[in-house]
């Protein structure tokens, strides 16, 4: 893979120079992150007050659920909460455009990658790659985890459910990573070389927003662990393509089957087939906790090498070159 001179994939160089096409002082990353979150803050209020309002009307099916009197308690335990609270973070999206078109002042495609576009072709691929792998560690707990259940919601309303469910998933993967391996890797990559402050600061970000406070210490340790792994292998991905395409390829999958095939949850609020235990519950033990994180391990190596491994035959095309027309 061509490199630049200071060792970066040229891609990938490409695709951070493509900040220099603005503004891009430490402040305004600052403020821009800044107002990315009181965005999405009131997008997340608005949200969760239409969904209430439709709730009294009774304008939702049966077994979605309701907010009942407390929209803050529907929002916890209801499935129609659970959907809520994924779609609140497409609120990010119109955040970072905010941003970069006043703060930063350059376009949003800028974000996309090094040819200004989304590598569509990058996304089915990891997307591919990943759904077969995180379904096959699922089978593994679906197999051999005791505290595995089928979830009360019936196979066809699941099928049902799924387009609608796909296009929210799309929306919230899609707004976290235009956030944290677009916005946030892109501009700190641009003002500094070194990886501890580019790669290491989004992904801590992304990891302790993703926080358990309830959970035993060791299945905390094992949320951040497993979150933090999770979006060092985006940021590979990013790295070796230039693109967020096969990032955000990778995370749709990841969360299609983490929250609706099976799911950590109560069933109150499942949108999956099968549950396990929230993460919360007191039952789950050190071992377990080792366990999850082996799997993650495993999990994301498998990922990494099918989609990098020169040998893959599913490998990620070689975006150091430049992109063709046509290319996916």
């Amino acid at each position: 893979m061509d490199s630049t001179d200071g060792g970066r994939p040229a891609a990938f160089g490409r695709f951070v120079a493509r900040a220099g096409e603005g503004r891009n002082s430490l402040p305004r990353i600052i403020f821009g992150s800044l107002l990315v979150v009181a965005v999405w803050f009131s997008g997340t209020l608005a949200l969760i007050a239409g969904a209430a309002y439709a709730s009294t009307l009774a304008m939702l099916p049966d077994w979605i659920g309701s907010f009942g009197a407390d929209p803050l308690e529907g929002l916890r335990n209801s499935r129609i909460g659970m959907a809520v609270g994924i779609l609140t973070l497409a609120a990010i999206w119109p955040g970072v455009w905010l941003a970069l078109r006043f703060l930063h002042r350059r376009r949003l495609d800028t974000l996309y990658g090094a040819e200004g576009r989304l590598a569509w072709g990058d996304f089915t691929r990891a997307a591919l790659v990943t759904l077969a792998v995180a379904v096959a560690v699922s089978l593994v707990n679906l197999f051999y985890e005791p505290s595995v259940e089928r979830s009360s919601l019936p196979l066809s309303t699941w099928l049902a459910l799924l387009p609608a469910m796909a296009v929210i998933l799309l929306l919230q993967t899609s707004a976290e990573e235009i956030l944290f391996r677009g916005y946030l890797l892109q501009s700190l990559a641009h003002r500094f070389r070194s990886p501890w402050i580019w790669a290491m600061a989004p992904t801590l970000l992304f990891a302790l927003a993703h926080l358990a406070p309830g959970a035993r210490p060791w299945m905390g340790a094992l949320i951040v662990f497993a979150i933090a792994l999770f979006a060092l292998a985006a940021v590979a991905l990013v790295w070796a393509t230039g693109n967020l395409g096969a990032a955000m390829g990778m995370h749709f999958a990841n969360n299609l089957v983490a929250l609706l095939f099976l799911a950590n949850g109560t069933d109150a609020t499942a949108l999956s087939l099968f549950i396990m235990p929230p993460i919360e519950d007191q039952g789950w033990t050190l071992g377990d906790a080792l366990a999850g994180g082996l799997q993650q391990i495993a999990m994301i190596v498998a990922i990494l090498g099918l989609l990098l491994s020169r040998r893959s035959p599913v490998r990620l095309r070689d975006a150091s070159r430049p992109a063709r027309s046509g290319d996916g």
